[in-house]
């Protein structure tokens, strides 16, 4: 239907936890959703995240989503910024 609403869990990590200022949240999606939406919508709340965004992965506790992915109500998205190692 038309307006349908989901919520999705969005937790942080490492420097966007700290862009944040936030662990994880709740959030209220229209249903049919996918990740770019979702990246869309962190960037508008959190303008610091606006640099990274090109650089930001989703993912559930089992895979990585690509931003094409539609999101389901009650799922847990973690953002994961870029990672360096040596």
């Amino acid at each position: 239907m038309a307006g349908d609403m989901m919520r999705i869990t969005v937790r942080y990590f490492a420097v966007v936890r700290e862009l944040t200022g936030r662990i994880e949240e709740d959030i209220e999606m229209p249903d049919d959703s996918h990740g770019a939406v979702l990246l869309d919508r962190l960037a508008e709340s959190y303008a610091p995240l606006k640099e990274y965004k090109p650089y930001l992965r989703l993912a559930t506790d089992s895979a990585f989503l690509s931003l094409d992915d539609i999101l389901d109500d009650g799922t847990v998205i973690n953002v994961i910024p870029p990672v360096s190692g040596g």
